[in-house]
């Protein structure tokens, strides 16, 4: 019986892009977190601790009531 890799290569592709575009995308706001002074750079800092920290599951669940359906 033949195996079927097309769901593991799938997701393989999947995991690599998502891995790439949250290193750019943390490095991109590292960088502008630490170079610039901005209104609310304070609540930014803290929300980008905040995903790292906290599980996705429960921001979700945080943003769906903070923010309503």
């Amino acid at each position: 019986m033949p195996v079927d890799r097309y769901p593991l290569v799938l997701g393989l592709e999947i995991a690599g892009l998502a891995t790439a575009i949250a290193i750019v995308t943390g490095v991109c706001l590292a960088w502008f977190l630490h170079n610039r002074q901005f209104p609310g750079k304070r609540t930014a800092g803290a929300l980008a601790t905040a995903a790292l920290a906290l599980p996705a599951p429960l921001l979700c669940y945080y943003l769906l009531a903070v923010l309503g359906r």
